[in-house]
């Protein structure tokens, strides 16, 4: 266990590598090993002839140098494969190694630079699929919301694992899992809010395990309770279904007369039809 950050590169052979007491895996030649400060690791080999590169990061020497996506990637320890980019960049640290202090600070730089570059060439080639993910995970939670929802519930329904769904959801929505839940329930309670259901009906039917908990949520959601809510749509179904405007052409009564009021020419305006009877 250490305080920096330690990415190690095969380049030849097979290492097997564990995190935590997790069975050991295997990081075969360009595989990168990203293991976060102070995560208890452990590796060894099972043949002859393994090669690999190793560097050490402080923690905020990497947050300055790279983005908030690629600085996710260290945040938990993993192997993934690394682009050739990245090799290369391994490659000319281990040379500038034998140069001096400096070229060996540029070259994990570059090395960090390779990273980024590697990482968000992924989210590119991954936007798309993961826009459709999520998607799936909207409609599903819009159809199931009287169910409970967690992150490794909806992360399934994605196809996702926990860590990456989460990361990738509050990328696509602004918002984590638990508030994208909630504005959805609260949107369906005032649209259910508009017909004759009950509250606590209401409340059961969009996930909320009572009528108060409804009535809170809603409330701070909307500046308004449920019953000011649905008197306020009363008033305005009563408008909306009131008597015409009272300036409105009133019947006649039998027997009364109307004059029919057209512009008609001067030399024409005596061939106007006389008033008629109703």
């Amino acid at each position: 266990m250490h305080d920096t950050i330690e990415l190690t590169l095969v380049t030849r052979g097979a290492e097997w590598v564990s995190f935590d007491d997790d069975a050991p895996a295997q990081a075969a030649r360009s595989a990168l090993i990203v293991v976060p400060p102070r995560v208890v690791h452990s590796s060894f080999t099972k043949q002859v002839g393994v090669d690999f590169f190793c560097l050490h990061l402080d923690a905020q020497h990497a947050a300055t140098v790279l983005d908030e996506l690629a600085l996710d990637v260290l945040d938990a320890p993993h192997t993934r494969l690394a682009s050739p980019g990245l090799c290369a960049a391994f490659r000319r640290l281990e040379a500038a190694k034998a140069q001096s202090v400096l070229a060996a600070d540029d070259g994990s730089v570059a090395v960090l630079d390779a990273l980024a570059q590697m990482v968000v060439t992924k989210q590119r080639r991954d936007e798309l699929p993961n826009r459709r993910r999520l998607e799936r995970v909207e409609a599903w939670v819009r159809a199931h919301l009287d169910e409970a929802h967690t992150v490794p519930s909806l992360a399934k329904v994605a196809g996702l694992s926990p860590f990456h769904f989460l990361r990738t959801f509050r990328q696509y929505f602004g918002c984590t899992p638990h508030q994208f839940v909630l504005e959805r329930r609260l949107e369906r309670a005032r649209e259910l809010m508009r017909g004759e259901l009950r509250l606590t009906d209401i409340a059961h039917e969009v996930g909320f395990s009572s009528s108060s908990r409804l009535t809170e949520a809603f409330t701070r959601r909307f500046g308004e309770t449920p019953s000011a809510f649905r008197a306020s749509q009363r008033v305005t179904s009563s408008l909306n279904t009131s008597t015409p405007m009272a300036n409105a052409t009133k019947p006649l009564a039998v027997g009364t007369t109307r004059t029919l009021l057209t512009a008609v020419p001067n030399e024409t305006r005596s061939q106007v039809a006389p008033p008629f009877v109703v």
